[in-house]
Parts: structure tokens; C-alpha cells; sequence
């Protein structure tokens, strides 16, 4: 509190009289900092999204629930034969953000993936397909690694096992061809998967990690 002096009207005894007026406190260095965050974080999102926000960034790691999102990316492409495009396309938009590296896009669409939109779908889709002919097994995962987490972020190596279709083929081998019958066969492909709280971030192939294949 500090006295404020005023001047009497004409006819009154002079002199100032004093009046108590409180002062603001003064705003502490912290107290403006997070005022200024708090204003950003209004201006960047709603009050839901932030909290959503924190509490994602807190999530703890699971290695179980990273398992089962990687199960459960599996047996999508499992049933994707069986499903319309536009159920796979609603259950791949439910994992974002998520996408499958272009590589294996490509792999499966051939020179299709340069062109068609939605060439992420459409690989769920058709991934258990070759030849025309879908896989007469599930594709399964054969082996899982934990390679390397950072807080709330993981990486896996994962082995996909596949019992698929070879169509025939002739290839021209200069003096003789080389060529073989239609057959169906075990193939089995290391692949990259990415975790962040839990959900899959992303898939590439992981070729450097070499396996043993199988032709029963």
C-alpha cells in the first residue's frame, strides 16, 4: 500500500490528505512465461486437443500393445481380399498416422503405385494376393525383435511368413531359356516396423536382416 495525496476543494483546510490505494502485485518471470504458452497453446489448439496432447506424450511403452498393433496390422492384410476398398480404407485411416514406405507399395502394385490414387489402400488390399490368387495360408508373423527404444518411441524387426503363388515363368537365358513351372511356395521377409506410444508408425522392408529361406 502506498498514500496518494489530494488536494482539498477551495474553502476547506489545505493540505493533502492521504488515501490508501493498492498497488499490483508485480508479476513474477514465471508467471509470465507460462501465461505466454498458455496463450500459444489457445491459439494452436482447442482445450481438448491440448489435453490430449499431454497426456499422449505420457504415454509409458508397452511392448505387449506394440505386439498387438502389429497383429492387428497382420490380419488386415489377411482379410483384405475379402473387403471391400473402402472398409480398408476405413480401418487404415483408424491407425493414422501410419503409412507403409513406397517400396512395398510398389512391390505389390507394380507400375500401378507411380499412377493410382490411394496406392497405400490398395496395398492392404491386395497384398495377399499374387498372381490373382490369394495366399491359401494367413500370413504370419515368425519372429519379432526389439531393436532399439527412446522414451515413448520403438523399433521392431519383424519376419513375415508367406505360402503364396509363383506363376509360371519363361525367361530368355541367351543360349538356353530358364524357366519354370507354376508352384506355390514359403517366403519369408524381414521388415522395419516404428512405434510411437504404442501405435504403428510406419513399415519398410529390412532387407539387412538376412533369413533362411524355405520352399515347403
Amino acid at each position: 500500500m502506498r498514500p496518494v495525496s489530494v488536494e482539498r476543494q477551495a474553502g476547506e483546510r489545505s493540505g493533502p490528505t492521504a488515501f490508501p490505494v493498492e498497488e499490483a502485485a508485480p508479476i513474477g518471470r514465471r508467471a509470465l512465461l507460462l501465461g505466454s504458452v498458455a496463450g500459444l497453446g489457445a491459439l494452436a489448439a482447442s482445450p481438448a486437443e491440448a489435453c490430449s496432447f499431454i497426456s499422449d506424450r505420457r504415454t509409458p511403452f508397452d511392448e505387449a500393445a506394440c505386439r498387438r498393433a502389429l497383429d492387428n496390422w497382420v490380419a488386415l492384410l489377411n482379410a483384405g481380399p475379402e473387403l471391400t476398398l473402402e472398409v480398408v480404407t476405413e480401418r487404415v485411416d483408424a491407425m493414422s498416422p501410419f503409412y507403409v514406405d513406397g517400396e512395398m507399395v510398389q512391390s505389390v502394385l507394380g507400375d500401378r503405385s507411380e499412377t493410382l490414387t490411394g496406392g497405400q489402400y490398395v496395398f492392404h488390399k491386395e497384398f495377399r494376393l499374387a498372381g490373382g490368387r490369394p495366399d491359401p495360408r494367413p500370413i504370419r508373423v515368425a519372429e519379432t525383435h526389439h531393436i532399439r527404444r527412446l522414451r515413448n518411441r520403438a523399433t521392431h524387426q519383424f519376419t513375415l511368413e508367406r505360402y503364396s503363388y509363383v506363376p509360371e515363368e519363361v525367361a530368355d537365358g541367351g543360349s538356353c531359356d530358364i524357366s519354370h513351372e507354376a508352384y506355390y511356395g514359403t517366403f519369408r521377409t524381414s521388415y522395419l516396423a516404428t512405434f510411437h506410444n504404442n501405435r504403428l508408425g510406419s513399415i519398410r522392408l529390412f532387407p539387412e536382416w538376412y533369413l533362411e529361406q524355405r520352399s515347403t
